[in-house]
C-alpha cells in the first residue's frame, strides 16, 4: 500500500513537471513569434496570432478627481483660467444700456442742440472749405460725446467681468507660438470635438436669436411707418429711436441667456480639463509633502525648535524634580493664575541634564524624587496642570522649596 502511494505520488510530480514543460515552450515559442514580428514591420503589427491589436490607451486611468490648489495655481501661472465671452458680451451690452438709459436725455439735449446749431443756419452758410470743416468738427464732438460714455462703461465692465470670472492674471505663455495647433490630426479632433460642437449650436442660436428680435422690430416699425410720417421730425425721431433701444433690450437678453449657458458650460469643460487621474493625485501629494527623507529632516527641526523653547522656559520654573541620572522634570506655580501647578519642561538621558544644567544656571532649586519625577514625565504633557493624585507630592516639594529657597540649589 505504501508503495503504491509513493508511485502515485511520483507519478502525479511528473505530470506536473510535463505540464510546465510544455507551458514554458508554448511561451518561449509565442515570444519567438513576436520577435520576428517585430523586426519584419517595426512593430506587433495590426494583427498578432490572429488577434487584433489592442490600443493600451483605451485602457488608461480616467481623470476623476477634483484638481489640488497647487494644480489650479500651475495652470493660472500658464494663464489657463475660467473664461467666457459670452458673458463680457452680455455684460457689456447690459451695462451700456442701463448707461444709455441714465443719460438719454441728456443725449437728445445734445443733438437737438447739434442740428439747431447746424440745419437751423444751414442756408446762410456758403458750402466753403472752412464751412465744411466746421460742420465736421461739430458733428465729430456730437458723435464722442455720445458715444464715448458707452464705450467708456462697456470697456470698464468687460474687464470687470473677466476679472470677476477668472481673477487678474498676467502671463506671457499664452503670447508665444503654439505648434502643436498646427498638427493636422488635432485640428480635426477640435474639429468635431465636443467643444466645437457646443459652439456652433450657440452660434446658431444667437443668429437665431438676434435675426428674430431685429425681424420683430422691422415689421413692427413697417406697420406704424404711415403715422411715423405724419408725425413731427423730433416725434417721429423719438419714435424711432424708442423701437431701436427696445430690439436692443430685447438682444441683450436673448445675450443674457446665452451668457448663462456658456458660463455653466465653461465652467464644466474648466474643471473637467483640470481633473487629475487617482496616479497624478498621488504624485501630487507627494510633492506637496516631500518625501519621506524631507519630512524626517523637517520633523527633527521641529522636534529641535519644541527642545530649544522648552529649555528657555526652564527658568520661568520654581523647581525642577528628578530621578538624579535619568529623567527632569520642571514645575510651575502661581497661585494668582493656577489652579494647580503646570509642568513646563520635561526630559530624559542628555534632555534630562540640560534642564537640570539650565535650572543650576538661573538658580532653581533641583529636587531629588525618583517616583514623583517618573509619575510626572509618563503621565502630564508639557503645558498642562498636574492630575489631582500627584497634589499632595508636589504640595510637599514645593513647600520644602519656599522653606529653603534662599539656599543654593542642588541635588538633594
Amino acid at each position: 500500500m505504501d508503495g503504491d502511494a509513493g508511485m502515485g505520488v511520483t507519478a502525479s510530480r511528473r505530470r506536473r513537471d510535463d505540464v510546465g514543460s510544455a507551458g514554458k515552450r508554448v511561451f518561449r515559442s509565442l515570444c519567438t513569434h513576436l520577435r520576428r514580428a517585430e523586426a519584419s514591420s517595426g512593430s506587433v503589427g495590426r494583427e498578432v496570432l490572429g488577434f487584433p491589436r489592442i490600443d493600451l490607451q483605451l485602457f488608461a486611468e480616467e481623470k476623476t478627481e477634483p484638481a489640488t490648489p497647487r494644480k489650479r495655481e500651475e495652470a493660472r501661472r500658464r494663464g489657463h483660467v475660467l473664461r467666457s465671452r459670452e458673458v463680457t458680451q452680455a455684460a457689456s451690452l447690459v451695462a451700456g444700456l442701463l448707461v444709455l438709459g441714465l443719460v438719454a436725455g441728456d443725449i437728445k439735449a445734445k443733438v437737438q442742440g447739434f442740428a439747431v446749431r447746424t440745419w437751423g443756419s444751414l442756408d446762410a452758410f456758403d458750402l466753403s472749405f472752412a464751412t465744411v470743416l466746421w460742420l465736421t468738427r461739430e458733428l465729430g464732438y456730437a458723435v464722442l460725446v455720445t458715444v464715448l460714455p458707452l464705450l467708456a462703461v462697456a470697456l470698464v465692465v468687460s474687464i470687470s467681468s473677466n476679472i470677476l470670472i477668472g481673477g487678474l492674471v498676467f502671463s506671457g505663455s499664452q503670447l508665444g507660438p503654439d505648434f502643436s495647433r498646427l498638427d493636422p490630426a488635432a485640428g480635426l479632433r477640435r474639429l468635431f470635438s465636443g467643444r466645437s460642437l457646443f459652439e456652433t449650436v450657440k452660434a446658431l442660436l444667437k443668429l437665431l436669436g438676434i435675426s428674430y428680435v431685429v425681424w420683430k422690430g422691422i415689421s413692427s416699425t413697417i406697420e406704424i411707418a404711415p403715422v411715423m410720417l405724419a408725425m413731427d421730425l423730433w416725434e417721429g425721431i423719438s419714435v424711432a429711436v424708442h423701437r431701436l433701444f427696445r430690439s436692443i433690450i430685447e438682444s441683450g437678453l436673448v445675450l443674457s441667456g446665452l451668457a448663462f449657458l456658456d458660463y455653466y458650460y465653461q465652467r464644466k469643460e474648466f474643471e473637467a480639463g483640470l481633473r487629475m487621474t487617482k496616479e497624478e493625485l498621488k504624485e501630487e501629494l507627494k510633492r506637496s509633502e516631500g518625501q519621506p527623507e524631507a519630512k524626517a529632516r523637517q520633523r527633527e527641526r521641529q522636534r529641535l525648535i519644541a527642545r530649544m523653547r522648552m529649555l528657555a522656559r526652564v527658568k520661568k520654573a520654581d523647581v525642577v524634580v528628578t530621578n538624579p541620572e535619568h529623567c527632569a522634570a520642571a514645575l510651575k506655580y502661581d497661585p494668582e493664575r493656577m489652579a494647580a501647578p503646570v509642568l513646563i519642561a520635561k526630559g530624559k538621558g542628555i534632555m534630562a541634564s540640560r534642564i537640570k544644567d539650565e535650572a543650576y544656571r538661573h538658580g532653581i532649586p533641583v529636587i531629588s524624587n525618583p517616583p514623583l519625577a517618573w509619575m510626572l514625565y509618563n503621565t502630564v504633557e508639557v503645558g498642562r496642570a498636574i492630575p489631582p493624585e500627584l497634589y499632595k507630592a508636589v504640595a510637599e516639594v514645593l513647600a520644602y522649596v519656599y522653606r529653603t529657597m534662599n539656599r543654593m540649589p542642588k541635588v538633594i
